[in-house]
């Protein structure tokens, strides 16, 4: 009965690791991002599995270096086939309308000095094409091979050909 018990639990814990997949062999991996081969200095790229599952993600750095993690800061992901997305954005602030102005104006007037409350206009400029941002319309797709170390560069055209 106890033997039954054990390999009962035995095999609970191995499904359970099977599923966390903690038992996944990671790769490290890392690279370039590049829009008319300048480096994007800001953004996030991800790995999406063509077979589903935990995305791999890494921060876009200055210089456009990036090092994916799948748990973990830098432990890489397992290897596949993905299809990658990068979201690089920056937003550009713009001058206070009108109405803006006088409501500062009239915040001013009675005592309350808070300028950020009124907010400005400005514009979000894609320093990545939009169509890059999501794993449906992405074009970008990657094989990561069952080895360390691996650079990958995206060299993102600014408009579509």
């Amino acid at each position: 009965m106890n033997r039954v018990r054990l390999m009962t639990g035995s095999l609970l814990l191995a499904a359970l690791f099977g599923i966390m997949g903690c038992g996944e062999k990671l790769y490290t991996a890392g690279g370039k991002v590049l829009v008319d081969g300048k480096p994007v200095d800001e953004g996030t790229i991800m790995f999406h599995p063509d077979s589903g599952g935990r995305t791999a993600s890494g921060r876009i750095m200055k210089g456009g270096v990036f090092t994916l993690e799948f748990r973990n800061p830098g432990d890489g992901l397992p290897a596949g086939e993905y299809k990658v997305t990068i979201i690089a954005d920056i937003w550009i602030e713009g001058k206070r309308t009108k109405q803006q102005e006088l409501e500062l104006e009239m915040m001013k007037k009675n005592g309350i000095n808070d300028p950020d409350s009124v907010g400005t206009t400005g514009q979000l400029i894609h320093v990545v094409p939009e169509e890059y941002n999501h794993p449906t319309t992405s074009p970008l797709k990657q094989k990561v091979e069952s080895k360390s170390d691996q650079q990958f560069t995206f060299d993102i055209p600014s408009k579509k050909k």
